[in-house]
């Protein structure tokens, strides 16, 4: 979607039904929203697995006993991460997080093909970080390696 006043990236998500629905077929004559008919004139029907992502996250929150769960008091679900990244950039953009923290938006940027750039103050952070994308990727990040010398 782009906008003359600003460029910017949202894509409007779609997830899939619990069931498929039936629904009117519509199509826009002369900018009007109408039921489309066939060449009988009866109304078209189509049955859509998927629908439209309201604008009401249903998230469940971290649990206490979840493996996700990595003692950060600020930490988002990994699935909350992802809807933002995906509704908000394209693969091979940028996400860059100043406070990246336990990395749960670098690690889901990285398996969302996004490139990303983390910033923390701790080296505690650095480290986990690097932890995280290397578990995440398995032994095609071996290569990536860690300074232990930080001021």
């Amino acid at each position: 979607m782009k906008n003359a006043d600003a460029d910017f990236t949202f894509h409007n998500l779609k997830e899939k039904r619990d069931k498929p629905v039936k629904q009117l077929k519509r199509k826009k004559i002369d900018g009007k929203l109408v039921n489309a008919k066939d060449e009988n004139g009866k109304v078209i029907y189509e049955i859509k697995e998927y629908k439209g992502i309201d604008n009401v996250l249903r998230i469940p929150m971290l649990q206490p006993a979840s493996k996700e769960r990595l003692g950060y008091p600020t930490q988002k679900p990994e699935s909350l991460l992802d809807r933002i990244i995906k509704a908000s950039t394209n693969e091979g953009d940028v996400v860059l997080d100043p406070f990246c923290g336990c990395a749960t938006a670098l690690v889901s940027a990285d398996r969302l093909n996004r490139q990303w750039v983390g910033i923390d103050l701790s080296p505690l952070a650095a480290k986990l970080v690097l932890k995280r994308i290397k578990d995440d990727r398995g032994p095609l990040f071996n290569d990536v390696t860690h300074r232990d010398d930080y001021p």
